[in-house]
């Protein structure tokens, strides 16, 4: 756990640009296109261009970012399952990967929560 870097985005930060970046901005491109087609408004080539630049632009970020994490060593010292559908498993069962010597050194560890309660691999 020497090497504790963290991603630039959070999952909640990295997802809200997601849908920004193929839902919203895409959005206002037509939006724009269709409305200045309606109603003559100026620019609508530029406008709906330079959207689709952005979004371009972006996505490649995005998506480089995204590699990025995927190979960056796993950062959780270890699981947590949590079933709560089974009555023969325990609810919660804790799995530390890292030596006790090494643990002891520490002051936090990070869990990855696995929900297999009724999703079997659901992530969090």
């Amino acid at each position: 756990m020497a090497d504790n870097k963290q991603p630039i985005l959070n999952d909640a930060a990295y997802n809200v640009t997601k849908n920004v970046v193929t839902l919203l901005i895409p959005a206002l491109g037509v939006f724009y296109a269709t409305v200045a087609g309606i109603w003559n408004l100026p620019f609508s080539v530029e406008v709906t261009g330079t959207l689709a630049a952005i979004a371009t632009l972006l996505g490649v970020l995005l998506k480089i970012a995204a590699n990025q994490y995927a190979k960056a060593p796993e950062q959780n010292a270890g699981t947590v399952v949590v079933n709560t559908t089974d009555p023969l498993v325990p609810d919660v069962d804790a799995t530390v990967k890292i030596p006790a010597d090494v643990l002891k050194g520490t002051n936090t560890v990070t869990l990855k929560v696995l929900d297999q309660s009724g999703v079997a691999g659901r992530d969090f």
